[in-house]
């Protein structure tokens, strides 16, 4: 699961968050523009914790800054052949007459069926929100296989 978060107040920076469960792997993230011919490089850190029995995995939080607002940008994470490719959008620079849509998920969404279903009714929604204000957590999976780190 790869999470995005705006990384600073003025919208032009991002932190990209993911877990590697069994391998460290690579605290890179490439990324570029839809016009660009280059990927640039950006370098994260690695965290691990451990609580009573349960152990994390890897995980990565990369803060890529400097962005242009209201611009389109790809990014990969992972090395070799295990790259996965997301995309995201800067929002606009901020002002009194610029419009800007929020979506909101305000529940524990966890990692279930129905966690998939709530994320469907969102992105169907007639009104799309450019950003998606999201206030809960990903807990509650009991008898799902990765609950408690049990695998």
């Amino acid at each position: 699961m790869v999470h995005i978060t705006q990384g600073d107040h003025e919208g032009n920076a991002v932190i990209v968050s993911w877990i590697t469960p069994d391998e460290q792997g690579s605290n890179t993230i490439l990324y570029w523009t839809d016009n660009s011919k280059f990927k640039t490089s950006a370098n994260g850190i690695i965290l691990t914790y451990k609580n009573f029995k349960y152990t994390s995995g890897y995980i990565h939080h990369c803060a890529i800054k400097n962005l242009a607002f209201d611009s389109k940008y790809y990014y990969e994470v992972g090395i070799g052949n295990t790259t996965l490719q997301f995309w995201f959008v800067t929002p606009p620079r901020a002002g009194p007459d610029v419009p800007y849509t929020f979506g909101l998920i305000s529940e524990d969404l966890g990692q279930t069926y129905d966690s998939d279903r709530t994320l469907t009714h969102h992105e169907l929604s007639a009104i799309k929100g450019q950003t998606l204000l999201y206030v809960g957590d990903f807990s509650y999976a009991d008898d799902y296989p990765f609950h408690d780190n049990v695998k």
